[in-house]
């Protein structure tokens, strides 16, 4: 077998297994596709994703330079693929943004470049696309990174876990995609293909998984910022229902506790428990519970042998990962829990 049909073999394996995940995952979404607005988008995007990997095939049976003009307007049907990063990130980030008008504004001005270059095969089209899709996903990097910072202090305000960590990757990866995709448009081979696709397939397996750890808090998010804020005017005291719940019945230690839980378990409305939190006691919700958190670790560590790993004493007090409960214990001592435990130990 030689080099050119291991490799049109190769890049058709590849495409039927991408294709194959893709569709996969689009089936996962729909199946819940009541439960949120997100899992109705995330399925049509995963849809369409399987449609771009299924038509890839064709770039196998034809000859780039015989088929020069439909090889890169398969290219450029391609980089309609970039939207669908930039709306499956804003709809997470801000769930009540996307709309069929803002889908069709954005995309405008990629379609009317895509029909000018099929209609006139002029290259000059096909350039002007790249670099106006180039420059979309900067202006969508900028607005992103606020849109990133402005959900970032909603998820801190009302969730007990907030690590937007993931969210910068998922960005940096989505860039990557075009990187890749950019280069695959002037490189025209077997091999820029395959790493292509397997790049996105790998990225989009990554962002799947982030997502499903927290997702749930999408659909609260986008009620929250739908919310006007109450009046600060008589605002009702929860400190000693929020002391019998924390210290009492420990419900710090729900490693997935919202500020929506903790105010059904008191009898009040989310809004005015957030407000306490707030304008009383100066803090946000997501570090009045790590400060419950921090207090049971301390207790922990303070015990002497600290034969516990911080891991187990990380799950145990109620945070969700090791990273959290280090940043959050230095952020209040300025040593690490290690330290702080042999600190201990050396003052008995």
């Amino acid at each position: 077998m030689n080099t050119a049909v291991f490799l049109g073999t190769a890049e058709n394996f590849v495409y039927g297994l991408c294709s194959a995940y893709f569709i996969y995952e689009s089936a996962t979404y729909f199946r819940h596709r009541r439960e949120q607005r997100f899992y109705r988008t995330a399925a049509a995007i995963m849809a369409f994703w399987f449609l771009l990997v299924l038509k890839d095939p064709i770039y196998s049976c034809i000859d780039t330079q015989l088929h020069r003009h439909l090889y890169r307007t398969l290219l450029l049907v391609d980089m309609s693929a970039v939207f669908t990063c930039v709306f499956f990130v804003v709809e997470l980030l801000s769930p009540i943004y996307i709309t069929w008008s803002r889908i069709v504004q954005n995309s405008a001005f990629y379609l009317l470049m895509l029909v000018l270059y099929i209609v006139t095969a002029n290259d000059i089209f096909f350039d002007i696309n790249i670099v106006g899709m180039a420059v979309y996903c900067l202006i969508w990097a900028v607005r992103i990174a606020v849109l990133t910072k402005r959900y970032h202090y909603i998820v801190r305000q009302n969730f007990s876990s907030a690590d937007k960590r993931w969210m910068w990757r998922a960005i940096a990866m989505f860039l990557s995609v075009l990187a890749a995709w950019i280069y695959s448009c002037y490189v025209e081979s077997s091999i820029s293909n395959i790493a292509y696709i397997v790049i996105v397939t790998v990225v989009w397996a990554v962002v799947n998984h982030h997502y499903r750890k927290v997702g749930r808090s999408i659909d609260e998010v986008r009620q929250i910022m739908s919310e006007k804020q109450p009046a600060l005017e008589g605002m009702p005291d929860f400190s000693a229902e929020v002391e019998a719940l924390f210290v009492e019945k420990k419900l710090h230690r729900n490693h997935d506790l919202s500020v929506s839980q903790l105010a059904r378990e008191i009898g009040t409305n989310r809004s005015y428990l957030s407000a306490w939190l707030n304008n009383t006691l100066g803090t946000n919700f997501c570090d009045f519970v790590n400060g419950y958190r921090i207090a049971d670790a301390e207790a922990m560590l303070a015990g002497g042998d600290c034969s516990m790993t911080q891991d187990e004493i990380a799950t145990t007090v109620g945070f969700n990962s090791l990273s959290t409960f280090r940043r959050a214990f230095i952020k209040k001592h300025g040593i690490t829990p290690r330290q702080y435990c042999r600190d201990k130990r050396h003052k008995k």
